[in-house]
């Protein structure tokens, strides 16, 4: 992913004390519970939608401090029989070091994920999209992803 350059200047910012996200106000901005801490849902293309896009932020406590590489190597074990992974990569942008992949799932529904790993907590960054909905959909949720940074 690249650096969240092209972010439009009219979109919301939600900021918290660990990180921050850009989102346009077309995207319905909700509470999380347990371990989600927000849903960010994109509306509904046409009466039939019967999947929202969304990107949701999940936070784990770790018992002790684990590198990201491990971190990630654990993860993609717990969805491998869900999941496949169709693209993973580590990037450094900005001084966040982070891992994108790509879960391609049985049901037809694509996970774009970012995996940090700070100290002793974890943040799993997903936008969940159907493989059929309009491009336009799915770059605004790629720029979304690329606006969260980590405080």
């Amino acid at each position: 992913m690249r650096p969240a350059t092209d972010i439009p200047d009219e979109w919301l910012c939600l900021e918290h004390d660990d990180f921050s996200i850009r989102y346009p106000d077309t995207w319905e901005l909700q509470n999380g519970a347990e371990s989600v801490l927000f849903y960010i849902l994109s509306n509904p293309t046409s009466p039939d939608d019967a999947f929202r896009e969304n990107v949701n932020l999940v936070e784990e406590n770790l018992f002790v401090s684990m590198s990201l590489d491990r971190y990630v190597t654990l993860a993609e074990k717990n969805v491998s029989n869900r999941y496949t992974v169709t693209d993973k990569k580590k990037y450094a942008v900005d001084g966040q070091t982070y891992y994108h992949l790509i879960l391609n799932g049985k049901d037809g529904i694509y996970i774009m994920q970012h995996y940090y790993v700070k100290e002793k907590k974890a943040c799993i960054l997903s936008f969940a999209f159907d493989a059929d909905e309009k491009e336009s959909i799915r770059k605004e949720g790629e720029k979304i992803m690329e606006s969260f940074r980590i405080k």
